[in-house]
């Protein structure tokens, strides 16, 4: 299977399944989005409580991200409903991309080499001389050698009809 064949396949996998850090990560935001939702909706006589609530459990959340992905760099996540969800967005593109980068990286190396190739084959080629058969203008000597001497000689045969 060619390198560009496994990245669209697994594209097409992402798309139905993720794997188990993009579904923890996503199942451990969410935890903190509905903590910041209920503040964010609650009446005026909860919200502070909830909010103080909703940091709390974002902290909390936080360090359970860092333990489920321990190499994802920004795992602060915010109690503010609305960046959450941005952080949320932002975190599940980064973990695609972390897993999709050595497929993506293989087929972006093998298309370099694929160029080197061509630029290595352009080089190696002669340049248009007139000194081979075709000239550098594409035209072929011996037919025009050909078309001189049917000039200069007339047809190789006598021209008769079928017919008469």
């Amino acid at each position: 299977m060619g390198a560009k064949a496994d990245v669209r396949n697994r594209e097409e996998w992402w798309r139905s399944h993720g794997t188990e850090e993009f579904e923890a990560a996503k199942q451990i935001i969410d935890v903190a989005r509905a903590a910041s939702r209920e503040a964010r909706d609650a009446n005026v006589f909860k919200r502070g409580r909830l909010l103080r609530n909703a940091e709390q459990v974002a902290g909390e959340q936080s360090e359970k991200l860092r333990g489920a992905v321990p190499w994802l760099e920004d795992a602060d996540i915010p109690s503010d409903w609305d960046q959450a969800n941005r952080f949320r967005m932002r975190t599940t593109k980064t973990i695609h991309d972390h897993d999709m980068q050595p497929r993506t990286g293989l087929v972006a190396e093998l298309e370099r080499r694929l160029e080197q190739g061509r630029a290595g084959r352009e080089r190696e080629a002669k340049p248009r001389t007139g000194e081979g058969p075709r000239t550098a203008h594409g035209q072929n000597n011996a037919h025009r050698r050909r078309t001189r001497h049917r000039e200069r000689t007339g047809p190789s045969r006598p021209v008769t009809s079928r017919w008469t």
